[in-house]
Order: C-alpha cells, then sequence, then structure tokens
C-alpha cells in the first residue's frame, strides 16, 4: 500500500522561524548580487574579464556575508551561445572572454545558515540591437516592430505596406495569418482578428517610425506583405525559424517569439504607461472591459506615452512631439523632422 509520506507534509508547511531565515538569507545574497551586478558594470568594458572570473567574483561576494557556508550548486555562467546550454559549466577548456556586448546568463546561489538561495540573471552587456542593425533584414525589422507594438505573431505576418501609416506615425491591425486545417490538407489563410479588441491601432515610436521609412518607401505596392514584399503573406512557422537564427547568430539565448510581446508589455508597465492604454495596444479584451467604466484613453494620450519606450535612438527620438489631434491625423513637421533625421544614420 502507497500512502503520502508525512515528512514531504512536514516540509511544506514552514514555521515562522524558517520563514525569517529564508528571508535574511535572501536579503544577504542580494547584497552579493547587487555588488556583482555593480563589478560587472564596470569590470567587462575595462576587459580581462570572463565566465571563469564571473564564478570567481561571486563566490567572493558571497563569502563576504555572514553565515556563508558555500555556493548552493556549481555556478553556470554562459557568455552568448554558451547561454543556450542547458547547465552550461565553464571550463579552462570552455571559457570565453566578455565583451561589452551580448547576453551573460549567470545561474548561481549560496548556503547560508539560515537558507539556501538560487538566483537566474540574464544581462546584457552592452547594446543588443546592434546584430540587427548593422545590417537589417525584414525579419531583423519584424522583431523590432514586434519589441515596438507588441503584435502577435500571425499580425506581423498579415501586415501590409498599407498598414503602416508613418505619415501619423501608426500601425493598423486588421488580420491575422494562420495556418488553417480543412480535412487531411491544410492551407495559410489571411482572417479577420481573433476579437474586436484585437482590430487596433498602434502608435509607433519615433526611432521606429524612421526605421520603416526606407522600407516602405522602397514598396510603393501597399497591397504587398512587409515581411515578403510580395502579395502572399509569410508563413509564421518560418518567421519563427528566421527569428531563432538570428537569435543564434548574434549569440542570445533562445526564448520563444511570443516573449517579444511580453517584453514590449513589461517595457510599457516600467515606463509608467498606464494599463488602459497598454492593454487596448495589446488587443486585450478583458483588461479593457474592467477599465472602460473608469478610465478613458484617448489615443493622443497613447501617441504621448508610447515615445517615452523608444530605445533605437532616444537622443533625437525625444525631440519628437506628437499630433495634438490623433483622432484625424494630422502632419506634424516635428516628426517629419525626426524621420528625415534618422532616416540619414549610417
Amino acid at each position: 500500500m502507497e500512502i503520502p509520506s508525512p515528512v514531504s507534509l512536514l516540509k511544506a508547511i514552514k514555521n515562522e522561524t524558517e520563514i525569517n531565515g529564508f528571508r535574511h538569507a535572501m536579503e544577504r545574497d542580494g547584497i552579493a548580487m547587487v555588488k556583482f551586478l555593480k563589478w560587472l558594470k564596470e569590470a567587462v568594458p575595462a576587459g580581462n574579464e570572463s565566465e571563469l572570473s564571473v564564478d570567481r567574483k561571486l563566490y567572493e561576494l558571497r563569502a563576504e556575508q555572514a553565515n556563508f557556508k558555500g555556493i548552493s550548486f556549481d555556478t553556470i555562467a554562459g557568455y552568448g551561445p554558451h547561454g543556450a546550454i542547458v547547465h552550461y559549466e565553464s571550463t579552462p577548456e570552455t571559457d570565453v572572454a566578455l565583451a561589452p556586448e551580448g547576453f551573460l546568463l549567470v545561474d548561481s546561489g549560496g548556503h547560508y545558515f539560515e537558507g539556501t538561495t538560487d538566483i537566474t540573471r540574464t544581462m546584457a552587456l552592452g547594446p543588443i540591437t546592434s546584430s540587427i542593425m548593422d545590417e537589417p533584414t525584414t525579419t531583423g525589422i519584424g522583431i523590432l516592430l514586434t519589441l515596438n507594438t507588441g503584435l502577435r505573431l500571425g499580425e506581423l505576418c498579415a501586415l501590409q505596406y498599407k498598414d503602416i501609416d508613418l505619415r501619423n506615425g501608426v500601425v493598423h491591425v486588421r488580420k491575422t495569418v494562420q495556418r488553417i486545417r480543412s480535412g487531411d490538407r491544410t492551407s495559410l489563410m489571411v482572417l479577420p482578428p481573433k476579437s474586436d479588441s484585437a482590430r487596433r491601432t498602434i502608435p509607433l515610436p519615433g526611432d521606429m517610425a524612421a526605421l520603416l521609412q526606407k522600407l516602405v518607401q522602397s514598396h510603393p505596392n501597399g497591397e504587398n506583405y512587409l515581411l515578403t514584399g510580395k502579395n502572399v503573406p509569410m508563413e509564421p512557422r518560418t518567421m519563427q525559424y528566421q527569428y531563432r537564427a538570428l537569435l543564434k547568430a548574434a549569440g542570445i539565448p533562445y526564448r520563444n517569439f511570443h516573449t517579444l510581446r511580453h517584453t514590449y508589455a513589461s517595457r510599457c508597465v516600467e515606463r509608467g504607461i498606464d494599463v488602459k492604454s497598454l492593454s487596448e495596444m495589446l488587443g486585450h479584451a478583458d483588461v479593457r472591459t474592467t477599465l472602460q467604466v473608469y478610465v478613458h484613453s484617448s489615443l493622443e494620450h497613447k501617441m504621448r506615452v508610447i515615445q517615452s519606450i523608444c530605445f533605437l535612438a532616444p537622443a533625437l527620438a525625444a525631440e519628437f512631439a506628437p499630433s495634438p489631434s490623433p483622432s484625424v491625423f494630422p502632419e506634424t513637421l516635428q516628426y517629419q523632422q525626426l524621420l528625415a533625421a534618422l532616416s540619414q544614420m549610417g
């Protein structure tokens, strides 16, 4: 006969002493991690640091904390492609030098008298858009557009040049691409959005609009699709393959494409964009319905707040002032000046 072990039940319920112990352990480990992040920011540009030196520094900083008993497991410090290797552990043979670019994945923890920690962080050691910006492709631009609008993959694949309104700095979402099964066959279909709230207009950060300008101008046929440049849309699965290949080439650990949409939402929240505007820009029906009785969010407000997430050229983007009355979409001189200035970069 099998019955649940009472030991597991006892371990699942923590007493006040254990809870306070965990809290003290996390506080001490948090101090070590903050010191590590400060060191990393200063040390990487100076050079001479590597995956192994990261491992040593983390141990050193944790050992400074009271009641430190040792590391909770072998530190994982994976730079670039190494960050995508499950349970990677750097050795003298695999150790690589850190540079002020790309990503560093660190998974580490410490044993303290009061408790044990396990902390994972992925840190950008320098600009993360350079791999896309050095040689812009439609795939790279599609990724940046998703990071700046929160488009779903099917919505991105369904985007036509006529849906990108650079005169007024917005993108119109009117359709999506899906592969539909019929009997024993499937076919790629362009369909209406999955809900009324998914049919929306999203304001563009000024730097993203400028990046799109040359691409849109080189394709006068508005009926063609953004990702293919032809009158047929891209298969979402193809975009996923290209996205994966770009991440690998840039040395970025793989995250699924939908993560870009979550990143957009997180960045908006971090910049103080209100949930009402964000939910509408994401095409979420539930939050919009919940807040509609209490808050009214106009496109004018969205046009203003979305400029705060510019990251491609923030200095120039700061000069951009959105239209004072976006409901009628008048063209603004400052916006056109921003597009002209950014289009001449590089």
